[in-house]
């Protein structure tokens, strides 16, 4: 019954956020901005989207090497796709990433390099998405009306000193504790997590991935603002974008719909764009990230048709077995 009942409590806050939206809406003038965005640029923006699994596939292989794990390039690449696809269609944010996970030991990870891998590159991409909130809270508070919040500084170094410190203290566990499954999990994910901030070069290129990824996703935002002719300066986007992400990434609703859409009728609004050209950017973001996404269901079907022979062909009887 539980997880009916997130699921049920994310359909309602999709519903109700969508509900609110559309009566605050000229529905009439959104419908004209949708029908009216250049489908040539929408399609370049789907064109920049299509980017994203590439460059986490890069991240994604990086991470796993760095943990002491390998994986061809072509086959994370599939598996990247398919998680992206399950992401997208189906409730909850995380059933892709356990189906890559589960991909991803089939192909032969163990299970803490599958597990930790996919958790980690979460945690860290999340770490990155607050940081880049909070570098453009202060310019956010002033174009949105409201005072800058002095502690949100101090706090987020708080919370940054604990994360490292229940890293550090984690190798030190006594070991009867470690006896316990969850306490051992987390053990060993913060000493796969020490490997990855602690180690100069990986953490660095796996910021710098961070980074690109999050430029490129702006890039697609900003080419969807054109489409609907939105008057939003370019530099404005770099600001916009992080919050705009991190309310579509929130696990609180279905596949972001509604929070992402709530998010950019007031992020939008406040830099130049007019309330129905700022939920239509939305809606096309929405639509355009199902398309790259739908690669991952034909990619899905022949990894089960190739699973469904292999398993065939191990059950079937060798030659003189009666």
């Amino acid at each position: 019954m539980k997880p009916m009942l997130f699921l049920a409590a994310k359909l309602l806050v999709s519903l109700v956020l969508i509900a609110g939206i559309a009566w605050r809406l000229d529905l009439t003038m959104f419908g004209r901005t949708l029908a009216a965005a250049d489908p040539a640029i929408v399609a370049l923006a789907a064109a920049q989207l299509s980017l994203q699994p590439f460059i986490g596939t890069v991240r994604w292989r990086w991470i796993i090497r760095a943990l002491g794990g390998s994986l061809p390039f072509g086959q994370a690449l599939r598996l990247n796709f398919v998680a992206i696809f399950f992401n997208q269609v189906l409730p909850g944010a995380v059933v892709g990433d356990g189906v890559r996970i589960w991909l991803a030991q089939r192909h032969g990870l163990s299970w803490r390099r599958a597990i930790h891998s996919v958790a980690a590159e979460r945690l860290l991409m999340l770490a990155l998405l607050v940081l880049l909130v909070l570098l453009a809270e202060p310019w956010l508070a002033e174009r949105l009306g409201f005072g800058a919040v002095p502690w949100l500084w101090p706090a987020a170094g708080a919370a940054v000193l604990l994360a490292l410190a229940v890293l550090l203290a984690a190798r030190r566990l006594p070991p009867g504790w470690l006896r316990r499954p969850a306490v051992r999990w987390m053990h060993d994910l913060a000493e796969d997590l020490r490997i990855l901030l602690f180690r100069p070069v990986t953490s660095v290129w796996l910021l710098l991935n961070g980074l690109i990824s999050y430029a490129s996703l702006g890039v697609t935002i900003w080419l969807l603002g054109l489409s609907v002719g939105a008057a939003i300066p370019a530099d404005a986007y770099l600001l916009v974008v992080p919050p705009l992400i991190l309310a579509s990434v929130l696990p609180i609703s279905i596949g972001g719909w509604g929070v992402r859409e709530a998010a950019a009728l007031t992020l939008l609004t406040a830099v130049g764009a007019d309330a129905a050209q700022a939920v239509a950017i939305s809606v096309l973001l929405g639509l355009v990230s199902l398309l790259v996404a739908l690669p991952g269901l034909p990619l899905w079907l022949l990894g089960r048709e190739e699973r469904r022979r292999q398993a065939m062909a191990v059950a079937a009887p060798g030659p003189g077995t009666d």
